[in-house]
């Protein structure tokens, strides 16, 4: 391990009402959870999180359901490049859908997804361009309202919901797509990749069936639907072999464990049946591709019996926590702590292609009663954090910094309370540079707690679209190399944390660097090198074309003659992620209705001829004005 000589003095604000939240270093071997005994310190970083739901617009946030209901996905259903928020519901209650309006706040356009059965119980949410159309589709998968963990309830769920984005608008069309199951059984989790590389996204979705064993010969409960092109899947849960074994389906999350440029599945699971694969009850399963055979194989048991040590995994992520090139695995844990390592599991990848065993305790990251979880870099000193939500409003959801060598420290974080969460995911949805949290809350509102961090250091941000296929570009990796600095690298999630997926715009941590040189690696297994790139911006790279400028689609400059006032506005392939100005006039606001750019600038008592219109991206454009009479 690499050790570090920085130091972190992190300020605790007091809590009340919708006031900052600010984090506090929770000290020393055995102090706080996750307290691990390093001895070095860090740099200094006043993290500061401040919880809104009304104050932004997030009105008639309320969720239920039962325990396996939750989740959030950040969509970006009209294409502005900015994140909109999807709220998944119980059975009784709405689904919502929240348009990022640009300027920090919502604007509730639910009437868009509205629930065909307002019985229905979402236990989650994907997105992803699942008819390679150019935009975000919306898939709602459905549990059963009667689920209990401890008496026998009904196998059966809803039908899942397919939301067909039409450039704004959307059409459920679940039954025509396939993504219905036959047998109308349980989804309690899914998610989304390119598993066969062939340019369309295919899905995988988990069912939950505790306390209803299977019939005797059938394990089929899980299902993967591979894509066949126009938002079309066919079922091919046989021929691949991932059926579940009659296991409790309850988190899942697809990576590349073994880094050879196919996706693999982990499946966490919350116990099985009695007397069925009893050696092997609650134990997760890890899927990995075989180049050798059309169908995955189960690697559990290599090298050791991985995915023992949560009892009820509930949320997973992956992110390279030690910045040595493979992805680590974390694995939430609904159960109490018992014997450590027991709790969350930290499962680090090695070079050998394979996960490690269990070292949550070793990491300072056991955690308690656990759900949703995400890495990210929430101090931008260029090493993943983790966040955890918790279950239970008397416990405080978690933040891990990291100790710049994979280790972490355990902050406490004031206005962490009161909340029960069963999902959540992360977003930079004000497009500020840094990364913000939403809580999906069990009985309560859906909130956000939005990163108001003073913070020197420097970012950057990275916006992938596939081509031709897979425009979401899901399974793709961004590497981030700075000086002196071990490599970084991101991948685009197609679902994770608990129910929920975080957004598309993969973001990094730059430290006190300016410039940093970036390269992908595409899901079809071609290397792009994108050069340098400068901090504090967002990037967008298409693959096979590098990165993109911004260009202006659409623009007006009026006079006005008798009111004497100047009307200028402006649309560009960058959509809500960046400010414009026209020079001498001042700032021109976004409009998310238009998508654009618009401003009236009064008393100007002649024609200028012309005026500039300035982006923060650094292009530029002069438009020629027109006198209206």
């Amino acid at each position: 391990m690499r050790s570090s000589a920085f130091a972190v003095v992190l300020g605790l604000l007091a809590w009340c009402g919708p006031s900052p939240a600010s984090a506090q270093l929770v000290q020393g071997p055995g102090q706080g959870l996750g307290a691990h005994p390093q001895a070095e310190r860090r740099d200094h970083v006043n993290l500061v999180f401040t919880r809104l739901t009304s104050e932004i617009g997030l009105s008639s946030t309320f969720t239920q359901g039962n325990t396996q209901t939750g989740g959030v996905a950040w969509i970006d259903y009209n294409g502005d490049h900015l994140p909109d928020l999807f709220i998944s519901n119980g059975s009784g209650l709405a689904h919502k859908l929240y348009r990022n309006n640009g300027d920090g706040s919502f604007s509730d356009v639910s009437g868009l997804v509205s629930k065909p059965d307002l019985a229905l119980e979402d236990a989650g949410a994907l997105f992803g361009d699942l008819d390679n159309d150019g935009d975000q589709d919306l898939l709602v998968y459905v549990d059963s309202p009667s689920y209990s963990p401890t008496l026998p309830n009904t196998e059966g769920g809803g039908p899942n919901l397919l939301y067909a984005n039409q450039g704004g608008t959307f059409s459920e069309l679940g039954r025509i797509s396939g993504l219905v199951d036959p047998s109308g059984r349980r989804n309690t989790t899914g998610g989304l990749a390119d598993y066969d590389r062939d340019g369309l996204l295919d899905v995988y979705l988990g069912h939950g069936q505790r306390n209803n064993p299977p019939a005797e010969g059938v394990t089929d409960f899980d299902r993967l639907l591979r894509g066949t092109g126009g938002g079309l899947f066919s079922d091919v849960t046989a021929t691949t072999r991932i059926d579940g074994y009659g296991r409790d389906a309850s988190a899942s999350l697809w990576f590349d464990v073994d880094d050879d440029g196919r996706p693999d599945l982990y499946v966490g699971n919350a116990g099985s049946f009695d007397g069925l694969l009893s050696d092997m009850d609650s134990h997760d399963i890890l899927y990995r591709q075989d180049p050798a055979v059309p169908w995955f194989r189960d690697a559990t048991g290599d090298p050791h019996m991985l995915g023992d040590d949560s009892p009820e995994a509930h949320g997973m992520d992956v992110g390279d926590i030690d910045n040595d090139g493979d992805w680590d695995l974390y694995v939430t844990d609904k159960a109490g702590v018992g014997p450590l390592p027991d709790g969350n599991a930290l499962y680090l990848g090695r070079q050998d292609g394979r996960l490690s065993d269990n070292v949550a305790d070793l990491h300072g990251v056991v955690g308690v009663t656990s759900w949703a979880c995400n890495f990210a870099d929430f101090d931008h000193d260029g090493w993943t954090d983790l966040w955890v939500g918790t279950e239970g409003a008397t416990v405080p959801e978690l933040l891990y910094l990291n100790d710049r060598d994979g280790t972490f420290r355990s902050v406490a974080v004031a206005g962490f309370n009161g909340n029960d969460v069963r999902g959540g995911a992360c977003a930079d949805y004000d497009g500020d540079g840094d990364v913000d949290l939403c809580l999906w809350n069990q009985a309560g509102n859906t909130c956000i707690y939005r990163n108001d961090s003073f913070n020197t250091q420097h970012w950057i941000e990275f916006e992938l679209t596939g081509s031709p296929g897979n425009r979401s570009a899901i399974g793709a990796v961004v590497y981030l190399e700075t000086p002196g600095q071990p490599t970084q690298r991101r991948r685009v999630s197609g679902g994770d944390s608990s129910h929920s997926q975080q957004d598309h715009v993969l973001h990094f941590g730059l430290g006190h660097h300016v410039m940093a040189q970036a390269s992908i690696d595409w899901l079809d297994g071609t290397h792009e090198e994108l050069g340098a790139v400068a901090a504090d911006r967002v990037h967008f790279a298409l693959q096979g074309a590098g990165l993109q400028p911004e260009v202006l689609t659409d623009s007006t400059a009026r006079w006005d003659q008798s009111a004497q006032t100047l009307t200028v506005s402006s649309v560009t392939t960058y959509g809500g992620r960046v400010t414009h100005q026209a020079v001498g006039y001042g700032p021109m606001p976004y409009l998310v209705t238009g998508l654009g750019y618009r401003a009236v600038f009064a008393s100007v008592p002649a024609n200028p001829g012309t005026v500039t219109v300035t982006s923060s991206s650094g292009a530029s454009w002069v438009l020629t004005v027109l006198t209206v009479p």
